[in-house]
């Protein structure tokens, strides 16, 4: 985990926490139950512990149960409709909260990925480049060896010395 991820996971848990805590915390007796405040403030945490860590699948689940808790409470008579309301806008903010995180982390994933990809290409690149360099230096040296080992060609032969007095041109004189 670098430095800078480290960093925006714990302001996105603290913004998780900070939101379940305003929302659950400033519930008087008659908007929400105790017993279901509790419930629903451990839960929370759990959401923020699991976004924090990074498991975003598992903060999605966290985040369904509050949810699922939300609702049974407000079946049950623990939640009123005012507070319903607010927390089900909470939880929504929440989910979109964890999925643009998730979204950011698959494209930060994505991106390691490319530039992995796009280095093995590289060096794979300079090591053909690299092996072509070596068999033309190997092809010039052999072609220097065998220039320096072949045999010089034999002197021309000295043409045969024409009898003497003889005419050299061409045809009868005339």
């Amino acid at each position: 985990m670098t430095p800078r991820t480290g960093r925006a996971r714990r302001r996105f848990a603290a913004g998780v926490l900070v939101t379940g805590a305003l929302v659950l915390g400033g519930c008087a007796a008659p908007d929400l139950d105790a017993g279901r405040a509790r419930s629903l403030q451990g839960d929370v945490l759990a959401v923020t512990r699991a976004a924090a860590e990074g498991r975003f699948e598992a903060a999605d689940a966290l985040l369904d149960r509050v949810r699922a808790s939300v609702e049974d409470g407000r079946s049950a008579g623990e939640i009123s409709d005012a507070r319903y309301a607010a927390l089900d806008a909470a939880l929504d903010d929440v989910e979109a909260e964890l999925q643009a995180a998730e979204a950011a982390r698959a494209a930060q994933a994505q991106a390691e990925a490319d530039a992995a990809v796009a280095q093995a290409l590289a060096d794979a690149e300079a090591a053909r480049q690299a092996q072509e360099a070596a068999a033309a230096a190997e092809a010039a040296k052999a072609a220097e060896a065998a220039e320096k080992s072949a045999p010089a060609p034999a002197p021309a032969p000295k043409p045969a010395p024409g009898a003497p007095g003889r005419d050299k041109g061409k045809g009868p004189k005339g």
